[in-house]
């Protein structure tokens, strides 16, 4: 089958765009890649056990950069669509506020698809998985990008530390002890994180944990198609944009203690100190 992708690759571009046999066939090469061509290390170390779909990010990304370059309308067509599904919603129902609307959500992508009127719930439909691009918006500052590296781990590697550690890497979330409901049955914890790895298994823990006709639909789309659905409402946003809210209050003071302590010791450069010096005169 992807001997006859390339195959016909090849005659359109020959066709469409007049290159030469010899021009034609490297074209589809680098539009149709093969993705098993991998040395030793980045089939044994780097795809099965430190990044998911690692073949397909090597091959891919560098694509998606270069349309992004060289055909940006095709992205801000993309950007238009979601601004139109996001007015609609809008008109119909109304939004949350962006500063209540949850970080992960922002970060994937998040798409209102409707407001349940009897529960007050947000729908929001997660794109992430199907822009490329948007992988670079996951690491934009050095701490999510320490947050990115465990996050994007193979299971491998991540499920015995999440095990050893009894917390979601990806929830930053303790499991806690006992055991949980997973396919219907009550079952150890370490044995779900373990689980969870098989497409199969999770599928059917979204089916059966499902209490309405249309959480079941949801689940069905996700399985299709990749699209994750996710619920949110104000009260739960609001707490969440609370808890934001407190960390950076508590890094920040974390900071400034951390700046006068390096200042009491005579760690911090001369620049910085006339810096601190400008702001205690205008303090005055």
């Amino acid at each position: 089958i992807e001997d006859t992708q390339r195959m016909a690759a090849t005659l359109w571009a020959m066709e469409n765009k007049g290159m030469s046999i010899y021009d034609a066939s490297r074209f589809a090469i680098k539009h149709m890649v093969e993705f098993n061509r991998m040395t030793n290390f980045e089939r044994e170390v780097l795809r099965k056990g430190f990044i998911p779909f690692y073949s397909f990010a090597r091959n891919a990304t560098p694509l998606v950069a270069e349309s992004l370059i060289q055909e940006p309308q095709k992205w801000r067509m993309m950007q238009k669509v979601f601004e139109a599904q996001r007015k609609r919603v809008e008109e119909q129902d109304g939004l949350l506020p962006d500063r209540l609307l949850p970080e992960y959500v922002a970060k994937g992508l998040g798409i209102p698809i409707l407001r349940d009127p009897d529960t007050g719930e947000y729908r929001f439909r997660i794109f992430d998985s199907w822009v490329p691009m948007a992988l670079l918006t996951d690491i934009d500052s050095w701490s999510e990008l320490k947050q990115f590296v465990p996050n994007n781990l193979g299971p491998l590697l991540k499920t015995p530390m999440e095990i050893l550690f009894q917390e979601s890497l990806f929830l930053e979330k303790e499991f806690g002890l006992g055991n949980r409901t997973f396919v219907g049955r009550r079952l150890p914890q370490n044995a779900i994180t373990i689980m969870r790895n098989l497409r199969l298994l999770q599928t059917a823990d979204w089916y059966t944990s499902a209490e309405t006709s249309r959480e079941t639909r949801e689940a069905f789309v996700r399985f299709m198609t990749g699209f994750n659905t996710v619920r949110v409402t104000r009260q739960r946003a609001g707490a969440a944009t609370k808890a934001r809210i407190a960390k950076m209050e508590r890094q920040t003071a974390s900071a400034i203690l951390n700046a006068v302590r390096m200042d009491a010791r005579g760690e911090i450069p001369g620049l910085v100190q006339d810096l601190i010096k400008f702001a205690k005169r205008g303090r005055r």
